[in-house]
């Protein structure tokens, strides 16, 4: 008998960093089922590296924070998918107000996706 294979959902996403002009789009994945951030399972670039596709394959539908900053350097967040309003809001104050680099955005989603698997965790033990 032939083993069913599990559903694979497929991304393309845009991906630009041309940091002598100081222009970026930095997608990040999120998958809300496992509570982690996915990371790309390809990568393709162009010659000179500064634009490019991330390629993702995952067992469950993503959602997407990503990160934008003109050549001018005006910081904006798009959400794509289903991401939670509290989570855009407050990777959205820290990137465009605050100036926040992306390794700190993408410790605030972990820590948002941590709380989010311990309360989900809390409320089936109290079943």
């Amino acid at each position: 008998m032939r083993e069913m294979a599990l559903p694979q959902y497929r991304y393309e996403m845009p991906y630009r960093s041309c940091w002598k002009a100081f222009g970026l789009t930095y997608p990040i994945a999120i998958c809300l089922e496992c509570k982690q951030v996915v990371e790309p399972t390809r990568e393709e670039y162009s010659k000179t590296g500064a634009h490019g596709t991330w390629y993702y394959v995952h067992k469950h539908k993503l959602a997407f924070i990503v990160l934008k900053r003109s050549n001018s350097g005006k910081r904006d967040v798009a959400a794509v998918g289903d991401v939670p309003a509290e989570l855009v809001e407050e990777v959205r104050t820290l990137w465009e107000w605050e100036g926040a680099c992306i390794g700190d955005i993408e410790d605030v989603i972990e820590r948002f996706l941590a709380a989010l698997k311990l309360k989900e965790a809390g409320a089936g033990g109290k079943r």
